[in-house]
């Protein structure tokens, strides 16, 4: 099942980097939140990604929007790859949180990237990133989600590649566009 523009947010009990259970309703806290799903924590894409995440963490902030993001990971295999974040990050080994909404896998290897992908690859090991053991599925596609105060989905976007995601900057002018938008007009 995938999410439609107006869906509402699926709500499931979720357990953080910081080993709390809770449920997923409770981490958005009735606010504009982005919910990212990303790949396995091992991914240096992965780690690249959460790395932009913080380093807009005050961009979001003045937006008024919250960001949880989402790992194919255990907690263990999360701590070991991702820096701290301050913001909440749910590990989904096991991918039901990414079944629930409709976030797949790359039917191989090969249709994970092209040659942006290998660059972004490359950028990120030349910053630092090592792969790690993977403690997800290798094949797992990235997306996002914006859910509006109420809960109802107002953006979306289902990755085809292993790199398919905006930077948060590009993530943020949606955001924009769409608060000149009303409702009605989405």
């Amino acid at each position: 099942m995938s999410l439609l523009i107006g869906s509402a947010l699926i709500d499931m009990p979720v357990q953080t980097l910081e080993s709390n259970k809770i449920s997923l309703k409770e981490l958005t806290k009735n606010a504009e939140t982005v919910l990212f799903f990303l790949r396995d924590a091992s991914c240096v894409l992965t780690q690249a990604y959460i790395r932009d995440l913080i380093r807009s963490k005050e961009l979001f902030h003045r937006a008024g929007v919250g960001v949880v993001a989402v790992v194919n990971a255990s907690v263990d295999g999360a701590a070991s790859a991702l820096p701290p974040a301050p913001f909440e990050v749910v590990c989904d080994p096991e991918g039901a949180l990414y079944a629930l909404y409709g976030v797949g896998c790359a039917p191989s290897k090969e249709a994970l990237g092209n040659e942006r992908t290998m660059e972004r690859i490359q950028a990120a090991y030349a910053g630092g990133f090592l792969h790690g053991t993977d403690t997800g599925d290798p094949l797992r596609l990235p997306a996002w989600f914006f859910f509006d105060r109420s809960g109802r989905a107002r953006a979306l976007h289902y990755g085809a590649l292993g790199d398919d995601l905006p930077t948060p900057e590009g993530i943020l002018q949606v955001l924009e566009r769409l608060d000149r938008l009303g409702p009605s007009d989405l």
